[in-house]
């Protein structure tokens, strides 16, 4: 099963899918978006077996990027999601060299995209359709000649 977007738009998926309430921590919340970004990326083609541990590791940075407050907020959070994309790279050994995206996701701009979506579903389906496409721009090389790369799907 290669990504799956709707695995961040629909409940549970990311923090606001579904238009359900937001959590009520930092913690949660960041919870929220790794336990999504883990349902997300499972099924990554090539195949990973970091996921689990990429997902842990960006709930933890998420809780430091979260309390950070507005001001740091989204730079950490691509700090995050380069470091969850970079384990899942590394998970794609030993028939694949996995390399993670080469830019960040860029949530500051995300954010500051007007006009201002009117609902928990428009702002989530903003959100997750950048996660996915910034994902897809990961590639594995095949170990193995002919070395063919092969996009993240």
């Amino acid at each position: 099963m290669p990504l799956l977007l709707t695995a961040l738009t629909v409940s549970p998926g990311i923090p606001g899918a579904a238009e359900k309430d937001y959590p009520t921590t930092l913690e949660m919340a960041a919870k929220e978006w790794a336990t999504a970004m883990q349902a997300y990326v499972a099924g990554v083609i090539p195949p990973s077996v970091t996921v689990a541990a990429a997902a842990s590791a960006l709930e933890a940075a998420l809780v430091g990027a979260f309390s950070a407050g507005s001001t740091s907020c989204a730079g950490l959070m691509d700090a995050a999601f380069q470091q969850f994309a970079a384990t899942i790279a590394g998970g794609q050994l030993p028939l694949y060299t996995g390399v993670p995206p080469p830019a960040p996701v860029g949530f500051a701009t995300i954010f500051a995209q007007k006009p201002a979506p009117g609902t928990r579903t428009e702002g989530v389906a903003r959100v997750a359709t950048k996660i996915d496409a910034w994902m897809r721009t990961g590639i594995g090389i095949l170990v193995l000649p002919p070395k063919s790369p092969l996009p993240w799907s």
